[in-house]
């Protein structure tokens, strides 16, 4: 009796071992699966001619990178694209910048010739006779008026104008 309990012991650890084997193989399958199905690989197909050849079937792996490669490309597309608009911006604040300063230059060289004409005749008007001075005695006030409001007017521009070559460059998120 002792010995049929002890087969019958065995027969059920044999079942539940069969059983446990299943399980694992079953499990094992499903890894293999799952293994396949990351890495991809070729897999036999026929075409409609009943044709055999096989195929590249890709595996998630390379689904998935090739997704990030995807993403990445557009937003290097994107920053290709803001890149150019921010140095269009730049370029324009440069010409426009430019022209202005150049202006000014041409501005300043006129100027520099009024003064300088004006200090010409000042200087022949000292040289002449008493009668032509107080003749040109009008002549010179404007001249000197002209001068000082030119001044003024230089002086204004100086003070509010900042003589920076610095390009403001700012970038937002």
């Amino acid at each position: 009796a002792e010995a049929n309990q002890i087969r019958a012991s065995i027969l059920d650890m044999a079942h539940c071992i069969r059983t446990f084997t299943e399980e694992v193989s079953e499990y094992s399958r499903k890894l293999v699966g799952i293994v396949q199905q990351i890495e991809g690989g070729e897999q036999i197909v026929e075409d409609s001619m009943g044709m055999a050849h096989t195929e590249h079937v890709p595996g998630t792996a390379e689904s998935a990178r090739s997704c990030v490669r995807a993403y990445f490309a557009d937003l290097h597309e994107t920053l290709c694209r803001q890149e150019e608009m921010a140095l269009s911006v730049v370029d324009a604040h440069v010409r426009e910048r430019l022209i202005w300063l150049r202006q000014q230059q041409e501005d300043m060289t006129i100027l520099l010739s009024q003064v300088s004409t004006a200090c010409l005749h000042c200087e022949k008007t000292l040289q002449q006779d008493d009668c032509r001075v107080v003749l040109a005695k009008q002549e010179i006030n404007r001249l000197l008026e002209t001068l000082q409001k030119q001044q003024q007017q230089f002086t204004e521009l100086a003070d509010h104008i900042q003589l920076d070559a610095g390009i403001p460059v700012t970038f937002t998120k």
